[in-house]
């Protein structure tokens, strides 16, 4: 932990947006990693990034995003479909749905709107999550391929 906590004193105020957790493992919390260091920091943003739909219930990523933001300096939540998860992979509406519900909970609570994001590396979702009121951006995986990255573009 403590080395976690010197990198990100030294991105912080560097210039960097957000530092990202991942929650592709389902032994390493993204948000306990994220609460641990929220309170270190003076401008950089912590983010759980593609947290299954269905790992947490739309209330309590909601609680989460709220008390990290008040944690830190902010706070951005990327909601995904769950890869590490085999069969219990969200469909794509849910997915949506999903932030959708967040969105609401959190407007409920604060009067600081979040930042909710959608990861996928598919183009089905992208679309999907893009016509979404509630989400503020797609983390797409995959960009090293410039050929993925127009494919997606296009479709």
């Amino acid at each position: 932990m403590v080395k976690s906590i010197s990198m990100a004193h030294c991105m912080d105020g560097a210039g960097f947006y957000s530092l990202q957790f991942y929650e592709h493992v389902p032994y390493a919390s993204a948000w306990g990693l994220a609460f641990a260091i929220a309170s270190h920091l003076k401008h950089l943003k912590t983010e759980p990034v593609t947290v299954p739909a269905r790992l947490y219930s739309p209330l309590v990523n909601a609680r989460f995003l709220v008390l990290l933001s008040r944690l830190g300096p902010g706070a951005v939540l990327g909601v995904s479909r769950g890869a590490y998860m085999g069969g219990e992979r969200a469909g794509i509406t849910e997915v949506v749905e999903n932030v959708e519900e967040i969105a609401i909970y959190v407007r409920k609570t604060t009067s600081t709107e979040q930042e909710l994001y959608v990861g996928s590396s598919g183009p089905k979702l992208v679309k999907a999550a893009a016509s979404s009121k509630a989400v503020k951006a797609i983390v797409v995986d995959n960009l090293a391929n410039p050929r993925y990255a127009r494919y997606l573009k296009h479709n």
